[in-house]
């Protein structure tokens, strides 16, 4: 892989894809050339971890998708917005908006949202990992991996890390 620009003007490219490509391509650690494919794989099995666990992302309020998915999101913005209420009350000149709101994570973020409500719905279930009344268990995403599909590994992890980085901001 070789860094290259985005390609400018494209609207139906995937905006999540996009984002992980271009830290992807402009992490410190991204070398010109990788000498082999073990090289590659090598490297993406460290920026992955790093990437989940470490790198906080804008969408979801500047948490790692790994604390949303493991459910600490919420009372990390409870603990980062208590510490900014008493930043404010100490040192209220640094806040020219008055005092900080706590930040909170979206419902839900999309590629295409679906127009049938009853389809978001179903969507946000799948992703919680939660019934609904009426609805059949069987509607869920599969693994391409446990089905059967044989890709390379570095496929694998890297289609099975963006996976979970987009059920973690679905959730």
């Amino acid at each position: 892989m070789e860094r290259s620009v985005s390609r400018p003007y494209v609207s139906n490219d995937n905006p999540f894809s996009e984002a992980l490509f271009k830290t992807f391509k402009y992490a410190p650690s991204y070398p010109e050339r990788f000498g082999s494919y073990e090289d590659g794989l090598e490297w993406c099995r460290a920026f992955f971890p790093w990437y989940s666990e470490q790198h906080r992302h804008s969408e979801i309020a500047y948490l790692t998708p790994a604390s949303v998915h493991e459910g600490r999101g919420e009372a990390i913005l409870v603990q980062r917005h208590a510490t900014m209420l008493a930043a404010y009350k100490a040192t209220p000149e640094r806040f020219p908006n008055g005092p900080p709101r706590c930040a909170t994570l979206p419902e839900a973020v999309w590629i295409n949202p679906p127009e049938d409500r009853s389809q978001f719905d179903i969507c946000l279930a799948n992703a919680r990992k939660e019934s609904l009344p009426g609805v059949s268990d069987e509607i869920t995403t599969g693994s391409r991996i446990a089905a059967g599909d044989e890709r390379s590994e570095l496929e694998a992890v890297v289609s099975s890390t963006h996976s979970e980085v987009i059920n973690t901001i679905s959730t």
